[in-house]
């Protein structure tokens, strides 16, 4: 096929739309009067019918194909796949794309389900001491009640480790947790965009045994896992949470939310 002519590139995209009879009365008329001067158009009009007709008499059957992919980008890719047209040139693959997606049943939008907010700062475990754990977590808190999240982060994840060495060195207990350090990290993570790295903190926290400490962990471990694409992990631990006094309402309202 010859290379087509980028000049009338805006009425070139029009093709896939109009194969799928998507077009309203002027652009249709538009197109037509454009084929009779672009052998490309004309070309690809007679290649693409074959897709356009499958496509529109059980558009289900594609989108039962791409069901199994894990985001709307994935999804894209494989319908496109699927069609083996390599002759399609980039700007008209790029309209078929559009029409087959106005087409396709939409997907869920986990990330649009996820809820942040900080979490208020509560002392959970009050014990007197001056250890450089506890003085890292005090100044990292700081950072955090001024929405300074990036440095809270950094910080907290620190105290978090030293707090751990001055739990199992046989000295005074520290003035707060390991976890309570973890759980503020992580939820300080997901509010400075960094979703991925917050998950390991907040799964750690998850395993403390103080609920206040547990329960928010899982709660904010779900949001990251909806953000991350990933409603299964999240679903579970919504179902964890069920009967959390504090969570519970909301939990098992983002369930519903889940559920199609």
């Amino acid at each position: 096929m010859s290379e087509r002519n980028t000049t009338d590139l805006r009425t070139c995209d029009l093709l896939a739309a109009y194969e799928m009879g998507l077009l309203d009365d002027a652009d249709r008329r538009r197109f037509e009067d454009h084929l009779d001067g672009c052998d490309d158009c004309l070309d690809e009009l007679y290649s693409l019918a074959p897709v356009a007709a499958a496509l529109t008499a059980d558009p289900g059957s594609f989108a039962a194909a791409a069901s199994t992919r894990r985001t709307w980008t994935d999804r894209l890719l494989g319908i496109l796949e699927s069609l083996s047209q390599p002759r399609v040139l980039a700007p008209v693959a790029a309209a078929a794309a559009l029409a087959l997606l106005l087409l396709l049943p939409a997907a869920p939008r986990w990330t649009n389900l996820a809820t942040l907010e900080p979490l208020p700062y509560t002392r959970v475990n009050v014990r007197a001491g001056d250890d450089q754990g506890s003085r890292l977590f005090t100044a990292g808190m700081a950072r955090y009640t001024r929405g300074e999240y990036g440095p809270a982060a950094e910080i907290l994840l620190k105290a978090a480790d030293d707090l751990e060495d001055a739990d199992g060195d046989g000295l005074a207990m520290p003035a707060t947790s390991p976890d309570q350090a973890r759980l503020y990290a992580g939820v300080s993570l997901l509010l400075d965009g960094r979703t991925l790295a917050a998950k390991a903190p907040l799964q750690a926290a998850a395993g403390d045994p103080l609920p206040p400490i547990s329960e928010n962990a899982r709660w904010y471990l779900a949001q990251a896992c909806l953000l991350t694409d990933r409603p299964d992990s999240a679903g579970l631990l919504l179902k964890a949470l069920a009967d959390s006094p504090v969570y519970g309402p909301r939990a098992k309202h983002l369930l519903e939310e889940m559920t199609p």
